[in-house]
């Protein structure tokens, strides 16, 4: 569309300087054409024996023992690579997922109270009751990857067909919900979509039903009013638009899709990269360091965005070399 600047290239000097080596392995990776062999060998780096991922992978806390929302990171960025059930990255997050989940609830702990010895964001503290607040979490899209892994080890269906029925649940039960875990259980159904005649059997809920109901508390988390946007830490129509059929099926209309474009170019720094809008108010030079990360997440996960939707700037000159 007119009017729109915004490529991944105006970025390529920052990152190769600055982001971590998964965010440039990612960049490298999804736009131009890098080896998906550095993605994969970047992210084992936080990948633990047991087969969780930690090591601030999630950069918002640094305890560098397995937990779910590391795992759930990982688990984001192996789909990106299309991963399979045969490589061992995936069999071995797979098995700690089985081993990880509360049977009982079906949930997979959000927080730990080793996560509180360690620099942190406050709302990755560990309390008791925590995961009252978490519910599912990531947990309903931990299930997901199980079931989309179902033959990367033994169990792996049942334990996710386990949490499936708790969830979906929960979800048809809901009146409202967080964007987060709203986010969690849109993954959720993409994943098992092809599953899900076993799961209305379990639940008595169509597919159709529950991303009816989904698409419903979606479009009510989101603040669609632009005049608001950049007030505090808030849900935007791009965090479930992936692409623009995914507009039309939450009723975002594409005049509102392009307004959060250009608002992502007026906000955009100099180095073609954004800053976060949250603080952690504890721990700054873990904070710095943790803001500087995000800010390579950002990158790669906007442009990425804007490429799935057709809206990047079409090129004018070839990219440049890396640095040296």
């Amino acid at each position: 569309m007119s009017g729109f600047t915004l490529h991944p290239r105006d970025a390529r000097e920052w990152l190769f300087i600055y982001a971590r080596p998964l965010e440039l392995a990612r960049y490298r990776f999804l736009f131009e054409k890098g080896p998906v062999e550095d993605v994969y060998a970047a992210l084992g780096v936080y990948q633990n024996k047991d087969g969780g991922f930690g090591f601030g992978i999630e950069p918002d806390f640094t305890y560098p023992g397995s937990t779910a929302i590391g795992s759930w990171t990982a688990a984001r960025i192996l789909l990106e690579l299309d991963a399979t059930c045969d490589m061992l990255t995936v069999q071995h997050l797979v098995r700690y997922l089985i081993e990880t989940q509360d049977r009982a609830t079906g949930m997979w702990a959000t927080t730990i109270p080793e996560m509180n010895d360690y620099p942190r964001a406050p709302w990755w503290t560990w309390s008791e009751g925590a995961q009252d607040v978490w519910q599912f979490n990531p947990g309903v899209e931990l299930a997901a990857y199980c079931m989309h892994w179902a033959d990367a080890a033994p169990g792996a269906f049942e334990a996710g067909m386990l949490t499936m029925r708790k969830a979906i649940k929960r979800l048809m039960l809901s009146e409202d919900m967080d964007f987060h875990e709203l986010s969690n259980f849109q993954y959720a159904l993409w994943l098992v979509k092809h599953h899900f005649p076993a799961i209305e059997e379990e639940t008595g809920f169509s597919f159709s039903q529950c991303q009816s109901h989904l698409h419903a508390l979606i479009y009510q988390a989101v603040e669609t009013n632009p005049d608001n946007w950049g007030e505090g830490y808030q849900s935007l129509p791009l965090d479930f638009v992936h692409t623009w059929r995914d507009a039309d099926e939450l009723g975002f209309d594409q005049k509102l899709v392009e307004r959060q474009i250009q608002y992502w170019q007026d906000t955009r720094l100099d180095k073609g990269i954004w800053d976060i809008n949250w603080q952690w108010g504890q721990f700054p030079e873990a904070f710095a360091s943790a803001r500087r990360s995000w800010q390579g997440i950002l990158a790669v996960e906007r442009y990425k965005k804007l490429q799935q939707l057709g809206m990047l700037h079409e090129r004018t000159e070839d990219d440049p070399q890396a640095p040296e």
